[in-house]
């Protein structure tokens, strides 16, 4: 599994350890004539489905007697019980879907001084067509046991018709994934030719956002790689699988990267962070990088701290992103006072503050985006853990929902002709600069003192002066509001009717 990502551990289940699908293993019997019984699973908590001519291909060779040895394939529900008592299916071997008793069944052949077990039989039909998991049950000795153990060398095949070494509900993956790369080449080609079309649009944050698409290409296609190999041969190359941990974390790391940034505002209100949200945005990513490459490589005990890492980023996502939209929202009440405060001003407010009112747009939907996606995650991922056995789907669906939550943050991000952007800026920037001002001189007695002011009247603005001076005295008078103003020159009468 890719990641495929989002809040707490669900983001997590991404970094799951790799299984050969041709299990091979080592196995030591334990002999003792005090044991009661053990259980030594082969293919783990992996489940195989078969398909109709599905069969299993089993080989065991032992370097000395093994004692009583059962090879069993366990259902989910069997695969817990025989777990916690072993000895169940010694004493009852029905308590398994399908037992082969060595001792009784298969018996030993001698090969080379060695022991070889080997066995061969066919799935997929009426009474096995469910999802397996393959162990060896160790039965406690009957009799006093005086040889040393031996040693045994373990090799599992299960295949599926024609070759195919994968789960039937693993099958569809090569080819859901085939679709992807196809699906991430086509938004990444989309963004490219919209970033070459209008480059002289572009900030740094518009280049930034070309590695998430880059990234969800080039796991697509380890992706595909992968299981491809596993369908085919039934063993991982290790590079191949490496590479594709590497890439899917780096990827998650991107993916908190860049919506912390963008949350914060950054080339869509401002063109650069503060230090200490700087840090912020690159250091709680680049922890959760180092964490979940602890998880994949060393141990899964650090699963916790990586779970508490993406919490933090989810809150820092959610909070900053509503401080700026607030922000933002006591802006465009500004623009909208000094647009009602401006009677020359002939373009309607929404158009005055378009701008604005776009950058509003474009911070509301990545919140959005951003929650819809982690709330759709965890519900995705809940109902995986009920869909065992149904990879493809879960896989299906987790990639669907990273795709869509890029091809929205990009739809939002575009670029576009900004002309018409530019001229209602200047629009606004010419009314919050403009001051009106008008020439006057003082006038002052021969001792200095000022007595009066000598200013230039046009008609319009002596009539609306005598107006305004006469609502002001009124006003003052009846300690009402500074009343209104609608008139052409209203605001120069206003500034004069002050002074008077």
């Amino acid at each position: 599994m890719g990641m495929r990502g989002a809040v707490a551990a669900l983001l997590l289940l991404s970094i799951c350890e790799l299984e050969a699908y041709i299990d091979r293993t080592t196995y030591s019997p334990v002999r003792l004539d005090t044991f009661s019984g053990a259980m030594h699973s082969i293919t783990g908590e992996r489940f195989f489905g078969f398909k109709q001519d599905g069969f299993i291909n089993f080989d065991m060779n032992c370097s000395g007697e093994t004692g009583r040895l059962l090879l069993v394939a366990l259902t989910h529900n069997e695969y817990t019980d025989v777990s916690d008592r072993p000895s169940s299916v010694c004493n009852e071997p029905k308590s398994a879907s399908v037992t082969y008793d060595f001792a009784n069944a298969t018996g030993p052949t001698w090969v080379d001084g060695r022991l070889r077990y080997q066995v061969r039989d066919s799935f997929g039909q009426d009474g096995r067509r469910r999802f397996y998991s393959f162990a060896l049950i160790e039965c406690p000795p009957s009799a006093p046991v005086r040889s040393p153990p031996g040693k045994c060398a373990i090799k599992l095949v299960t295949l599926n018709p024609n070759g195919e070494h994968l789960s039937r509900d693993e099958i569809p993956l090569p080819d859901v994934f085939m679709v992807f790369i196809l699906c991430w080449g086509a938004l990444l080609l989309a963004y490219v030719l919209n970033a070459i079309w209008y480059w002289q649009y572009s900030n740094l944050m518009h280049k930034t956002m070309f590695f998430p698409a880059f990234l969800g290409l080039v796991l697509s296609i380890l992706d595909q790689a992968y299981w491809r190999e596993l369908s085919r041969d039934g063993v991982q190359t290790p590079p191949l699988a490496d590479a594709r941990d590497v890439f899917s974390i780096v990827e998650t790391t991107i993916f908190f990267m860049v919506t912390m940034a963008l949350s914060d505002g950054w080339g869509i209100i401002q063109s650069h962070m503060d230090p200490t949200t700087t840090a912020s945005v690159i250091g709680m990513p680049l922890l959760f990088l180092g964490i979940s490459t602890l998880t994949t490589f060393v141990h899964r005990y650090f699963l916790g701290l990586a779970i508490i890492m993406v919490v933090l980023i989810v809150v820092f996502v959610v909070r900053h992103s509503a401080g700026n939209l607030l922000f933002l929202h006591h802006r465009y009440h500004d623009i909208a006072l000094i647009h009602r405060a401006e009677a020359h001003v002939t373009i309607s407010l929404p158009e005055f503050a378009r701008p604005i009112v776009n950058k509003l747009r474009i911070l509301a939907s990545i919140r959005s985006a951003f929650i819809f996606y982690c709330v759709t995650w965890a519900i995705v991922g809940i109902a995986g853990s009920f869909l065992d056995n149904h990879t493809w789907i879960v896989e299906l669906m987790t990639e669907i929902l990273l795709l869509l939550y890029y091809v929205l943050l990009y739809s939002c991000l575009r670029l576009r002709d900004f002309h018409d952007y530019f001229e209602a800026d200047r629009l606004r920037q010419e009314a919050e600069n403009s001051t009106d001002e008008i020439e006057v001189d003082l006038l002052a007695d021969v001792d200095g003192k000022p007595f009066g002011l000598l200013v230039p009247l046009t008609p319009g603005l002596f009539r609306d002066f005598i107006k305004l001076q006469r609502r002001y005295s009124n006003a003052r008078a009846d300690g009402a509001a500074e009343p209104p103003v609608d008139e052409p020159d209203g605001r120069q009468a206003r500034a004069l009717a002050q002074v008077v």
